[in-house]
């Protein structure tokens, strides 16, 4: 079991929702409220993945930067230490973006030579394992950045005018093993002995769905496939990354079970489990991977 922590309360930072606590007082009720949520759950939570996604602005209220989140880490890692020395704590994972603007994010290997870089590398104190939200977009999770074939979805073409042989092939953050990326970081800085634990990864299939507007890659995804690439998935981290990889965290499991969550929303189309709880491919084919 792991909780996420993922945003603030609108207190921390009325007008800009989910913005990091960066005040000590607001840092002082961080503290606390993860201290106290760690001591509740001795020994039923096993890790606590410290904020969502910060290297994109919106999810840190409207400005990506390191110092802050650094206090956030470190004031997360502190508290759940204090009542339960033997959970993890992870780095956020970030997302995979090839975006540099602090105003919209940050390209998540920069993001993290920037963390390892500021204060001589203090960071490293405050964490056990590095979370990491792979990128796949429609390649499959052998494909490295350079072999993709660019094919893009009728959507895209529609909505955006894509040229033919143009889409999700142009940035390594299209790609299941931008992970490796992340990985040489941590190594170059001494982190070999840490964990990368994948707490977000799975690939979107909608070709019988509406394809929902920024995913729409989704279409070039049969159910078949979306199951072959995850547990192709669980082979690479079984294999390839041994030495290096943790848990590994599908998403997701049921978005469409949820009455709220329309299929239009992005969510829907990366669930294992289809409406009223019957299972996708994925789900019967993840059932069956070797333990």
């Amino acid at each position: 079991m792991l909780l996420s922590i993922v945003k603030s309360p609108d207190w921390i930072s009325p007008g800009v929702a989910g913005g990091l606590p960066e005040t000590s007082g607001d840092l002082d009720a961080f503290y606390n409220t993860v201290r106290r949520t760690s001591g509740r759950f001795v020994g039923k939570v096993k890790a606590y993945e410290i904020w969502n996604e910060q290297n994109l602005a919106g999810e840190v209220g409207g400005e990506v930067k390191v110092a802050p989140y650094v206090a956030v880490l470190k004031n997360g890692f502190d508290a759940v230490k204090k009542n339960d020395t033997g959970a993890f704590v992870l780095f956020g994972g970030q997302t995979p973006t090839a975006v540099n603007d602090p105003f919209i994010a940050i390209d998540d290997v920069s993001y993290l030579n920037q963390i390892y870089a500021y204060n001589n590398g203090e960071v490293k104190a405050y964490f056990d394992a590095l979370a990491a939200h792979p990128g796949s977009a429609s390649n499959a999770p052998d494909t490295r950045f350079g072999e993709a074939t660019g094919e893009c979805p009728p959507a895209a073409i529609e909505r955006y005018g894509s040229a033919p042989g143009s889409c999700y092939s142009a940035s390594p953050d299209f790609f299941f093993r931008r992970i490796e990326e992340q990985r040489a970081v941590m190594e170059q800085n001494g982190e070999s002995g840490k964990q990368i634990w994948l707490t977000e990864f799975g690939w979107a299939s909608c070709q019988n769905l509406p394809a929902p507007e920024g995913y729409e890659y989704c279409q070039l995804i049969s159910e078949q496939e979306q199951a072959q690439y995850i547990v192709r998935a669980f082979e690479i981290g079984r294999t390839d990354w041994a030495s290096w990889m943790g848990a590994m965290f599908v998403w997701n499991l049921n978005y469409q079970t949820i009455p709220t969550i329309q299929s239009t929303d992005e969510k829907y189309s990366w669930a294992v489990l289809g409406p009223n709880f019957g299972a996708r491919p994925a789900y019967d084919a993840i059932k069956a991977m070797p333990r």
